[in-house]
């Protein structure tokens, strides 16, 4: 176990367990084809951990929050696709991810999509906040624009910066699932 999965598992009080993509050039090439709307393999070596340690803890009964930030989302997603029943202890998360599926395409899972408006994510899905209602759209609270953004083929500074700030709910959610109460309450 690693320093943080201790760390976090004494702050929620329930066993944590963190896994990380261990190939960061196999993640920058899924990026790219993501970028490109071409949605992360389900062969990829960690969309099959992910989703078979998601197994083995559901068969040993644990209640199972799977939280997925950009890539991870994706991944995330990814494992809600292969599912090929409801999960009533599996509760997915995904926050700005770079591959956001039609529900259609996640029959069987209990996700939900969380996206601040103006993520560089939405360039990556095509989303719209007034087309695609499936994902919770949400306000960064407390940003301010700088006066002036650099734009580049992925999006603006600003963007970026959006993208990367989705500390301030990973713990509200945890909390509101293990208090039981909505996560609609949390924004």
């Amino acid at each position: 176990m690693k320093d943080d999965e201790i760390h976090m598992s004494d702050y929620y009080g329930i066993p944590v367990k963190i896994l990380c993509n261990k190939s960061l050039a196999n993640t920058v090439f899924t990026i790219g084809k993501t970028v490109c709307a071409i949605p992360p393999s389900t062969k990829s070596k960690f969309v099959a951990e992910t989703y078979q340690v998601t197994k083995d803890l559901l068969a040993k009964d644990y209640d199972v929050i799977l939280v997925g930030h950009s890539y991870g989302g994706s991944v995330v997603s990814r494992v809600a696709e292969i599912l090929k029943s409801p999960e009533s202890k599996l509760h997915m998360f995904t926050l700005g991810s770079i591959y956001v599926p039609e529900p259609s395409q996640t029959p069987y899972a209990n996700i939900t999509h969380i996206m601040f408006k103006g993520d560089v994510a939405m360039k990556c899905n095509k989303l719209k906040p007034e087309k695609h209602k499936f994902v919770k759209w949400i306000r960064r609270r407390g940003y301010t624009s700088p006066q002036k953004m650099k734009k580049s083929i992925f999006g603006s500074k600003e963007a970026w910066s959006i993208h990367n700030s989705y500390e301030t709910v990973i713990e509200p959610i945890i909390n509101s699932i293990l208090k039981n109460t909505p996560v609609e309450d949390v924004y």
